[in-house]
């Protein structure tokens, strides 16, 4: 009985990650404001993007976005996130609203 619940539940589906490797802050000189974040099929010929999907929900929902540390127990990361009117305080927000929602997230990281 309890799986029936899980399985029709809304949930979160990532369909692509961000790449891990597409922004690295190692020195002072490398310092790369807003660095675009691409997904991890991304190409250098085709770029992709970090997404997701909203499934079995219907109605208004809202995404929230930010960096915390890879390891746990997760806190704050001091990179932002930046990009446009979605951004504020270094976290990425946005409200969608369908069934089935599939969001790319385009933004990118500003490293501090």
């Amino acid at each position: 009985m309890k799986i029936d619940i899980i399985r029709s539940s809304p949930y979160v589906e990532i369909i692509e990650q961000p790449a891990s490797n597409c922004s690295r802050f190692r020195y002072k000189c490398e310092h790369k404001s807003n660095a675009p974040i691409h997904g991890v099929n991304s190409t250098s010929e085709k770029k992709t993007f970090p997404s997701i999907r909203i499934i079995r929900y219907r109605g208004r929902a809202k995404i929230t976005v930010s960096c915390v540390t890879k390891d746990g127990p997760y806190r704050p990361h001091p990179y932002n996130l930046v990009g446009g009117r979605r951004c504020k305080h270094g976290v990425y927000t946005v409200e969608v609203s369908s069934e089935n929602i599939t969001k790319n997230i385009y933004i990118n990281i500003d490293c501090i």
